[in-house]
């Protein structure tokens, strides 16, 4: 959502941060979305993010295992509709599959989250919302090879 997007509330960054910023194509998308249903041409807005992502997983990989930061925060699908998030699920599945049968968590951190619940309208009265507005949606994966008993391992092994 490049209206309201992290990093590019009220018109965006005057420069371009990253070497590769998705900004210019966040908004060639979103004048072109479904709006109701966050599809662009025949796919979800987010599958082209997730193989977006993957492709860039690919090419660091392919230059002797670039290090890289790489945030996505994606929002367009649920943001004002709450029952959409399950239109994403296989999608999702699918991009985790093809990230962990890549290889590509073998060194990567992988953080999942929800910044906030719906905040207007009636869904943000129930109890769920209540919490979820202060207790959002977080998952962490660390490969062993990140944490200190695999840093630790691999140090063992150097000596």
């Amino acid at each position: 959502m490049p209206p309201y997007g992290l990093f590019t509330v009220r018109g965006g960054l005057a420069e371009q941060p990253t070497d590769y910023y998705l900004r210019p194509t966040n908004l060639a998308i979103w004048d072109q979305l479904y709006y109701t249903y966050s599809c662009y041409q025949d796919r979800l807005e987010h599958e082209l993010y997730w193989d977006y992502l993957l492709d860039l997983f690919e090419a660091f990989s392919r230059r002797s295992k670039q290090a890289h930061l790489t945030l996505a925060h994606m929002s367009t699908l649920t943001h004002n509709y709450f029952n959409h998030a399950g239109y994403a699920d296989k999608p999702f599945a699918s991009f985790l599959r093809r990230l962990f049968t890549g290889g590509h968590h073998l060194n990567s951190v992988i953080m999942v989250y929800s910044d906030h619940a719906l905040r207007f309208g009636d869904p943000a009265n129930t109890t769920s919302s209540v919490h979820e507005q202060r207790l959002p949606f977080f998952y962490l994966y660390v490969p062993d090879s990140l944490t200190l008993n695999g840093l630790n391992a691999g140090l063992s092994s150097q000596r």
